[in-house]
């Protein structure tokens, strides 16, 4: 829904949302990715992030 006629979409927003350098959860995937805090660090940062 409301997805044609616009051209500018290059990829599924549903699967692949672009990491945005002021979001928090996504500033907690960049630091997973580079190895800079474990997968369960991640999992109780982020589960704070979305309690509040």
């Amino acid at each position: 829904m409301g997805r044609m006629g616009h051209g500018h979409e290059t990829h599924d927003e549903m699967d692949q949302t672009p990491l945005r350098k002021d979001d928090p959860l996504d500033i907690l995937k960049v630091r997973l990715a580079k190895g800079e805090i474990t997968a369960e660090e991640f999992r109780e940062m982020r589960e704070i992030l979305e309690s509040h």
